[in-house]
């Protein structure tokens, strides 16, 4: 077989940014079986001077009513079989829009119903919505997700908590002109100081959610550009605000992520490649939506399918990555065909591996070129290293 030879360097571009009770117990019959679970409605609005109002339970087996909240009764906290559940409000005298939610458990289901209560003598006319506008992020089809925290003598408005906050985990989404609150949310008044935190991609809370460890993951086939906003994140905040003119709530957005650029250069006529894979990396991470930073100590790895630019003899491969250690234990996977094999022809897979740990960081591009010389008639891949890291551009998502 005649030899033919492989060479990867790197070279890198300038630039830098850019919640019980005991009635659930081992019951192997119910365990065993396919059983029914459904609650309804999963969304409860009262009225500000208090409210009676209904949950109905859908069930074939034992169940539980799980909640933190004291401005409103649950007349059962457990049961077993179909049941209607009443929820009794107290009067809001808080001044401002309240939110708690009931989580019902049933073996390995659980459903969450959220209850929304207006205050007394709320005056929807004069109260101002807040108008978001998240900086250096113009459009995302993920969705943010947006606490509001008042300051007052008691509280100086840090997010310690994922409910009873002025605004509990609304949604903004793009609409195509402009971003909007799913839900209306307001401004409690003109001189109300508040601190604001923001993340995206948005995703309901869950039971066992805490602000300082709010999980955040990466699709893992990132083959099109949808899989690859949704991977991308970004926070930010703001503290000690008020309303402006226009109740404009300013955040500046900045990414968490980084991106890895492979660009491959080969001879088009003699090869098609097929996809390039970065195995064994962090897929999933923490983050403390109080300030910002994230942690990988309750992470997962795995592998990740890029998403490949099209461009006859140099591709573009581009990752989504947490800020990490990639290091020698990290594989970069190229699957390649030779043409001349014929179109049935099993592509060959080849790994590239780090000559030494590298740390990424967020908000930068990392680029690697590889390129592939082939002088005689077969391709042979040996020999491949991987060195001289350097960050690159600011991070554009565009990926252009």
């Amino acid at each position: 077989m005649k030899n033919i030879f492989f060479n990867c360097f790197l070279c890198m571009l300038t630039m830098s940014i850019v919640n019980g009770c005991d009635l659930i117990s081992d019951d192997a019959t119910d365990e065993e079986k396919e059983y029914l679970f459904s609650v309804s409605p999963l969304l409860l609005k009262s009225n500000a001077e208090g409210d009676i109002l209904k949950i109905s339970i859908m069930s074939d087996t034992i169940w539980i009513a799980e909640t933190n909240d004291i401005w409103y009764k649950i007349s059962k906290t457990a049961g077993r079989g179909d049941m209607e559940v009443t929820v009794t409000t107290e009067g809001n005298n808080t001044g401002m829009q309240r939110e708690g939610s009931i989580l019902f458990r049933s073996l390995d289901k659980t459903e969450e119903v959220k209850i929304i209560q207006l205050a007394v003598n709320d005056d929807s006319e004069q109260r101002q919505p807040i108008v978001f506008l998240p900086e250096g992020l113009e459009m995302n089809k993920s969705g943010i997700g947006v606490f509001v925290v008042n300051h007052t003598e008691e509280n100086d408005g840090a997010l310690m908590q994922l409910f009873g906050n002025q605004v509990d985990n609304e949604e903004v989404i793009w609409d195509g002109m402009e971003w909007t609150f799913k839900n209306e949310v307001w401004w409690k008044d003109a001189e109300t100081i508040i601190s604001a935190y923001a993340y995206s991609p948005f995703r309901e809370a869950e039971h066992y959610d805490t602000p300082e460890a709010w999980e955040l993951k990466l699709m893992e086939n990132q083959t099109s550009l949808y899989a690859m906003e949704a991977s991308c994140s970004y926070y930010g905040s703001v503290s000690t605000v008020k309303p402006e003119y226009d109740n404009v709530l300013h955040i500046e957005m900045k990414p968490l992520n980084a991106i890895f650029k492979l660009n491959v250069y080969y001879d088009e006529d003699i090869y098609e490649l097929q996809s390039v894979k970065l195995k064994n990396v962090f897929i999933n991470t923490k983050i403390d939506l109080n300030d910002g930073s994230l942690s990988n100590d309750y992470s997962e790895k795995g592998d990740i399918l890029a998403y490949i630019k099209e461009e006859d003899g140099k591709k573009n491969a581009n990752f989504i990555l947490f800020p990490q250690m990639l290091t020698t234990e990290d594989i970069i996977q190229i699957e390649i065909k030779d043409l001349r094999e014929g179109g049935n022809s099993s592509p060959l897979v080849h790994d590239l591996r780090l000559i030494s740990d590298f740390e990424i960081k967020s908000a930068c591009i990392y680029s690697m070129n590889c390129i592939i010389n082939t002088t005689l008639e077969k391709l042979i891949i040996s020999d491949v290293s991987v060195k001289d890291w350097v960050p690159g551009e600011d991070f554009i998502f565009s990926f252009n």
